[in-house]
């Protein structure tokens, strides 16, 4: 890499495209941990490519970050074309360890705010309806969600094992390394309930199920109806 004076600043060149990645994302980095000391959220709008790179995963509080999409493309977000992708499979899938649900909390809220059991149609402002009423509708929320933060820790953790358990040959190595983004004491729980009898005879048991189905009872981790419901819009179909 060489800077080259131009006007009041410099530009840097670059010798490969590998070369301005990790640049771009050490900076990205740098500014990212100075914003978040001094406000809650810092702001990234992406437009493709490569933003950060593997590096700097650990040195960034990815609950403070806000992203944002300019100049997508118009295909669906699954494309090889769509930046959305490019970004989630790039960095985002890497670091978040979170579920996308695809629009389904903005889906369930909605439903909860046509739900005449619960929300009041009376009021002018949002502001306006009572204490109670808006407990009630969190305490509806509150159960979705705390669903879900379950369901998508019983994923996360299978992908550990997927990707841990047989990398390691014993114990020993398996709890001497530990994925970088979890507790180390949790970590060698975690590795010891993987090499329990209970835990091996259970997965033996699952796999065998599974290699009896002809048909799998889910559609992954979106029911059947939502789907439903994308394939119909994907094809152009009404219900």
């Amino acid at each position: 890499m060489a800077e080259v004076e131009k006007g009041k600043g410099k530009v840097k060149v670059f010798d490969s495209e590998e070369e301005v990645a990790v640049d771009l994302a050490k900076y990205t980095a740098d500014i990212s941990n100075k914003i978040t000391k001094e406000k809650s959220s810092f702001t990234v709008v992406l437009s493709g490519g490569k933003l950060v790179e593997a590096p700097y995963i650990d040195s960034i509080e990815w609950g403070k970050w806000h992203v944002f999409w300019v100049d997508e493309r118009v295909v669906p977000k699954d494309h090889v074309d769509s930046n959305y992708k490019l970004a989630y499979d790039g960095f985002l899938s890497k670091v978040l360890n979170q579920c996308v649900d695809d629009g389904e909390l903005e889906y369930f809220c909605g439903t909860v705010a046509r739900k005449k059991e619960l929300t009041p149609l009376e009021f002018s402002d949002w502001r306006k309806v009572p204490a109670t009423t808006k407990d009630k509708i969190w305490d509806v929320i509150k159960q979705w969600v705390l669903s879900e933060v379950g369901k998508c820790l019983r994923i996360f953790k299978h992908s550990l094992y997927a990707e841990y358990f047989n990398k390691y040959s014993t114990l020993v190595e398996l709890k001497a390394n530990p994925y970088s983004r979890t507790d180390p004491n949790q970590w060698s729980k975690l590795a010891e309930k993987w090499y329990s009898t209970q835990w091996q005879n259970k997965s033996e048991r699952s796999k065998d199920i599974r290699s009896h189905m002809k048909m799998p009872h889910t559609s992954r981790t979106i029911s059947y109806a939502r789907r439903v419901e994308a394939e119909l819009k994907k094809n152009g179909r009404k219900n």
